[in-house]
C-alpha cells in the first residue's frame, strides 16, 4: 500500500475521503497484517431485494426504495468490509494518512 500523503488530522482526512476512490489509515494500523483502510461510501437509494443481506433482515421492505445514508466502512486486506465508527482517539489523531 502506497502512502499518497499525510500525516494528516481525522477532519482534513474526511474531506480528502470525498475524492472518489480515496482511503485512509492511521500510523498504527500500518502494520497490522489486516493493513485496514478506511473510505467514505457516498449515499445513494437502492431496491430492497429479498435475496441480498437487507431483504432477509428487513423483509417488509423488500420491494422499496431506500436511500442508504452515506458512512465510513473498513476495508480489509482479508476481504472483509465493515461499516465502521471511529472512536474518540481517531477523531484527534494527527498520524493519518491517505494510501
Amino acid at each position: 500500500m502506497t502512502v499518497k500523503s499525510g500525516p494528516h488530522s481525522f477532519g482534513d482526512v474526511v474531506e480528502l475521503l470525498r475524492e472518489p476512490g480515496s482511503a485512509a489509515l492511521r500510523h498504527p494500523w500500518e502494520h497490522s497484517e489486516l493493513r485496514p483502510r478506511i473510505v467514505l461510501v457516498p449515499g445513494s437509494e437502492i431496491v430492497v431485494t429479498a435475496d441480498r443481506p437487507l431483504g432477509r433482515a428487513l423483509p417488509e421492505a423488500v420491494g422499496q426504495t431506500l436511500t442508504y445514508g452515506a458512512h465510513f466502512d473498513v476495508v480489509r486486506a482479508d476481504g472483509c468490509v465493515q461499516v465502521w465508527a471511529p472512536l474518540h482517539s481517531d477523531l484527534l489523531a494527527d498520524d493519518w494518512y491517505m494510501v
